[in-house]
């Protein structure tokens, strides 16, 4: 009788136990789900990306059309109190195209989005490290590049990569880990394989899940150059007004 009973007992704790674990595993799954960690897995069809990544791209240049203009990005947008009227937006391009584009004068530098929003500018800071430039200004809607590290992390070579042409047209690309490849590529970057004109410096590049991967910088005989997004990231952070 005894043995029966604690046989019961040893069984409920089991039933428990299982319990507790389908329990705990759901937890996580919302946890995953609520941090991006289990949609970042989810790719994207080019029809939805061709839909997704013009949002937060941006076309920068001067008031005169005929110059010459290069890309850029969306990193952040907030508000510092419900009674701003627009969203403060923060932009990333790179600092050799900004520095091609306007020669150092910003007095007359303009950023457009696809929509054709205008967006008056403000150069925050220029790198003396990496080639980037961390612009400011404001717009009416919230919009930035999403990034995840661990979309990063799983990029594997042979990927697809995806990016936009200046007239707005998706392109995709094959994924190289590392700069190997490109004339004068540099420690720490990253490749890609695609169509590549000056124009296009600045802009971002995407996995397959829409995650930025990085700044688009330079290319060579097919291969082009990409500033790891962390660490357009990181330099972001660095400069940003608190």
């Amino acid at each position: 009788m005894l043995q029966d009973e604690e046989k019961l007992k040893r069984k409920r704790r089991q039933l428990l136990a299982a319990l507790c674990l389908v329990a705990a595993l759901f937890v996580l799954r919302g946890i995953l789900f609520a941090t991006g960690a289990l949609k970042a897995v989810t790719k994207r069809t080019p029809r939805e990306l061709q839909d997704m990544l013009p949002r937060t791209e941006v076309r920068i240049g001067t008031g005169d059309a005929s110059a010459p203009g290069c890309g850029g990005f969306l990193l952040d947008a907030f508000k510092s109190s419900t009674k701003e009227e627009n969203f403060t937006v923060y932009l990333a391009t790179s600092k050799s195209a900004l520095k091609r584009v306007t020669d150092d004068v910003y007095d007359t530098l303009r950023v457009t989005t696809s929509q054709g929003d205008l967006i008056d500018p403000e150069v925050v800071s220029v790198s003396e490290d990496e080639d980037v430039a961390i612009l400011r200004g404001a717009l009416s809607e919230e919009a930035q590049a999403p990034f995840s590290r661990d979309a990063l992390a799983r990029e594997n070579a042979g990927d697809f990569v995806y990016y936009l042409l200046a007239d707005g047209t998706l392109k995709s690309g094959s994924y190289i880990r590392g700069g190997t490849g490109a004339k004068g590529a540099r420690e720490n970057f990253m490749s890609f394989t695609g169509d590549f004109t000056k124009e296009l410096s600045g802009g971002g590049v995407y996995t397959e899940q829409g995650y930025l991967l990085g700044m688009m910088i330079q290319s060579d005989a097919g291969t082009v150059q990409v500033l790891p997004a962390d660490r357009v990231e990181h330099y972001y952070y660095s400069v940003k007004e608190p």
